[in-house]
């Protein structure tokens, strides 16, 4: 009880024998989801497109047979990758100043998270930005984007992909064994 002092009792009691169950204990209040909290205050993404909300599309994974029901994870063949066209990838690379525009980003938008390729058919630079959420992406269940606060329409970019060593060494390799 020492812990919920503070927190349900009347100031100038030294003890608290109301046997308050719903406060929590510090470790309870300032454990795991204090912990989430720094992470966040660190958080290193950038807001980069506002997406209209008529040009953002919730689409299903694709995934492998299974026996019906709850599909199991390791079914989700498209398990949190969804699509942007090429306006928006083009809008980020302009806002990050980078040399070429990146077919992949890594972000937040709308209670998603999760990777975005460059779509396979709209690519024009031209179009207004576009994105396609994944059911497997979707975390937070919003209203429709229509409704939603400008805050949510906004793509919070964790950062762009990049090659790195491994899948470069593999890709090589596998190409000489093919």
């Amino acid at each position: 009880m020492e812990s919920t002092r503070a927190y349900c009792c009347p100031i100038g009691i030294t003890r608290c024998d109301r046997g308050d169950t719903l406060t929590l204990s510090h470790e309870g209040r300032h454990g795991r989801h204090g912990r989430l909290q720094f992470d966040l205050g660190f958080s290193t993404s950038i807001p980069v497109p506002q997406f209209d909300p008529a040009n953002i599309f919730f689409i299903e994974d694709t995934n492998a047979p299974h026996d019906g029901g709850k599909i199991p994870t390791e079914k989700i063949m498209t398990d949190g990758c969804g699509f942007m066209n090429g306006a928006a990838l083009i809008h980020i690379a302009q806002h990050l100043q980078l040399p070429t525009w990146p077919t992949t980003v890594q972000g937040r938008i709308a209670g998603a998270k999760g990777v975005w390729l460059l779509h396979p058919t709209d690519r024009l630079s031209t179009a207004p930005p576009r994105i396609w959420i994944r059911d497997s992406q979707n975390k937070i269940k919003l209203p429709a984007p229509a409704a939603l606060d400008r805050a949510h329409l906004i793509f919070d970019l964790v950062g762009p992909a990049r090659l790195s060593a491994e899948p470069a060494v593999d890709a090589a390799y596998s190409e000489h064994v093919v």
